[in-house]
């Protein structure tokens, strides 16, 4: 669901059409974070929810001690998923591939761990180049009209789209993000009434403070070029990452803190039950992604039997 009908859909839950208690900022303010908050719940059950890969050369890092290196990573990083050396070598069978970094174990190994806002690597007397899997909070929902395209990537050809100006009139209600990539996942529509509208993108890189004459702007790389190349003048709008069928929990969500700061209780309450029904079924719905084949874990730690035992099934033989 886009930004505007998610408005749109809490003013109804509101009964407020217009702005004269609430404006679209203040709305915008809690629709986004209580979607962050969903996405960290997502990120509990599955990292492979909302993941992105970011990349860490061995020139970002900082020396600790001897063997040991830190890397900073964006504060848009919810979780690491995992971490894989870049470039290398080839495997027995002559295929590329890139060597698992493991986790650092409770005894003392080499590897990797985390340290506040960093990953740390306990390594060689070298920093080595990483390619780490994340679990990526997403961006800021945000909305406006797009300015003139100067200044954009040559390549890939109509693979880009730049906001408009971080100061323009949307984007002081609809704010942007401002860090390196922070878009990363977002989905872009070009909305509008006219044959480029309805054309939606994945964003898969983005740059922001993009200086044209004083005036700063964010850049976004999309996944593909557009069908049709939008031009100055259209708008556009990002959507949940939300699961669509579950809209209606972020719509509950934010009224129900709205009403909050209004001390309107009553209000909350009528929505209570509601809201608890659309919780649950949230929960029940982000189970893994990638359930394939039954996954089962041994109950012991003996090696499984030629002839089953007293007490055990077939089943405790399917472990990995």
């Amino acid at each position: 669901m886009r930004l505007s009908k998610i408005i749109e859909a809490v003013r109804e839950v509101l009964q407020a059409p217009d702005s004269t208690h609430w404006d679209d900022k203040q709305i915008v303010q809690h629709i986004n974070r209580h979607i962050a908050s969903l996405a960290r719940r997502m990120a509990e059950v599955d990292e492979g929810y909302l993941n992105a890969s970011l990349v860490l050369p061995k020139t970002a890092a900082r020396k600790v001690k001897a063997d040991v290196w830190d890397y900073t990573l964006p504060p848009w990083v919810e979780r690491i998923t995992e971490v894989r050396r870049s470039g290398s070598p080839t495997d027995p069978t002559g295929v590329a591939r890139d060597a698992v970094v493991p986790v650092v174990g409770k005894l003392g190994s080499n590897g990797w761990t985390t340290q506040g806002r960093s990953l740390r690597l306990v390594t060689s007397l070298d920093p080595i180049d990483l390619e780490v899997g994340v679990a990526k909070t997403p961006a800021a929902l945000t909305k406006g009209t797009l300015p003139t395209p100067a200044q954009l990537p040559a390549s890939p050809a109509g693979a880009y789209l730049r906001l408009d100006a971080d100061t323009s009139a949307d984007a002081l209600v609809y704010p942007h993000e401002t860090l390196a990539d922070s878009y990363i996942n977002a989905i872009v529509e070009i909305t509008g009434q006219n044959a480029r509208s309805g054309q939606l993108r994945t964003v898969i890189g983005s740059t922001h403070f993009q200086n044209e004459a004083g005036t700063l702007y964010t850049v976004l790389q999309l996944d593909s070029a557009w069908t049709v190349a939008p031009q100055a003048g259209d708008t556009y709008e990002l959507r949940s990452e939300i699961p669509e069928q579950h809209m209606q929990l972020v719509v509950l969500l934010t009224a129900h803190s709205l009403w909050a700061t209004r001390g309107q209780y009553e209000q909350q309450k009528a929505v209570t039950q509601l809201l608890s029904e659309e919780m649950s079924a949230f929960m029940r719905h982000i189970t893994p992604r990638q359930v394939q084949q039954p996954y089962y874990l041994r109950h012991t730690i003996l090696p499984p039997a030629s002839t089953l035992m007293r007490g055990e099934d077939s089943y405790n033989t399917l472990w990995k």
